[in-house]
This record gives structure tokens, C-alpha cells and sequence, in this order.
């Protein structure tokens, strides 16, 4: 091999690369400053110091993403999302879950809370079409633990009226996370009681 080959070789890679990272479908998380300040409700976790997490709403994320060689991604995710610091940095909380269903596909506009009532809906380690991770910082932690799986399970559902952001709820679930700490896991579980949107 040639000097040129190994040249082509490394720009080739680097094109594609760069190719499939532009093309990638992306969803952006845009949430206005209420959306990003407003507490709606709490995650408080069981056993240990019991702690609790205040939460500024449940979002139903619901695109269909396209795609230039492949079919378009279906987005369906729950994202829990505790209040932003106050010097805009990231929340303590952020959490995907996936309401996706192949066997029973549902549409981006359903706004139908009845899609998502008494099913595990598995967690996502990272958002669909995004790099963010679920993760938790509890009060106190210098750095957040990232989620690796859980499930959230909602039972209660309680209907509000409809605001300038969409259908909404209010809603309880069971939250069960497994969080990797320092090199350690470990798994909690607790109850989720907040607004959802749709």
C-alpha cells in the first residue's frame, strides 16, 4: 500500500464518518422557559434518605424523523425532566422512556394517554435521535449517575384541562432504575407524580 492509499483510506473514513453524522435524524428537545423552570410535580425515591426530585413535566416527544436511505425513525418517548439550574446548566433529572409498540403502532398526534396506562414502558440509556443520557443527580452528588435500564409503569391518570402546550395530565407511576455510581450499580425504585403533556 501506497502512502496515497492510506491517504484515500483516511480521508474515505473520514468522509463517511462525517457523512453519517450529518445525516442522522435528530430530535431537539426545545422547551420554552416555563417548560424549563415550572415545577409540576416530584420523583421521590424509596429506602435511603428517601429523596425526591422536583419534576417540570412529563413531555410525549412524538416525531417521525426522516431519513435519506432508510425508513423514516419513529420517535415515541416519554421524557421526565427536572427543573434547569438557575445558571442554565443541565437538570439533575432527565430521564427517556420508550412507548414505541411495532405490534401496535401509535401516531405522533394520538394525544391519547390510554396508549401509555398499566405497560412497562422500557428506559432509554440514551434519547432516541438524540446524545443525551438518562441520568440522575441526587441531592448533594458532585456528578450524576447515568441509567442504564428501568421501566416506568403509569397507573393513575387524572385529566386537566388543555393549555396553550397541548392535551395534559396529571399522572403517578412507578419508576424503577438501575444507575451505574462511581463504577458501582445500583438499583432504586420510586414514584413518579407530575403533569404530562402531550
Amino acid at each position: 500500500m501506497t502512502r496515497w492509499h492510506a491517504l484515500w483510506l483516511v480521508a474515505s473514513f473520514a468522509i463517511s464518518a462525517g457523512t453519517n453524522r450529518a445525516m442522522a435524524p435528530h430530535v431537539e428537545h426545545e422547551l420554552t422557559p416555563g417548560q424549563r423552570t415550572l415545577v409540576t410535580g416530584t420523583l421521590r425515591f424509596e429506602g435511603g434518605h428517601g429523596e425526591e426530585l422536583k419534576v417540570v413535566n412529563v413531555f410525549v416527544v412524538a416525531h417521525d424523523l426522516r431519513r435519506v436511505l432508510a425508513a423514516p425513525l419513529q420517535v415515541r418517548e416519554l421524557l421526565v425532566r427536572s427543573a434547569e439550574a438557575n445558571d442554565g446548566g443541565e437538570p439533575d433529572l432527565e430521564l427517556f422512556f420508550d412507548f414505541g409498540d411495532a405490534s401496535h403502532p401509535i401516531a405522533a398526534d394520538a394525544r391519547d394517554v390510554a396508549e401509555l396506562r398499566e405497560r412497562d414502558l422500557p428506559l432509554l440509556a440514551t434519547g432516541l435521535g438524540s446524545e443525551v443520557r438518562s441520568r440522575v443527580r441526587f441531592p448533594g452528588a458532585a456528578a450524576p449517575a447515568f441509567a442504564r435500564e428501568g421501566s416506568l409503569r403509569i397507573g393513575e391518570v387524572y385529566e386537566l384541562a388543555d393549555d396553550e402546550n397541548g392535551a395534559t395530565w396529571r399522572i403517578e407511576a412507578d419508576v424503577r432504575l438501575t444507575l451505574l455510581e462511581g463504577g458501582h450499580e445500583r438499583t432504586v425504585q420510586g414514584t413518579l407524580n407530575a403533569r404530562l403533556t402531550w
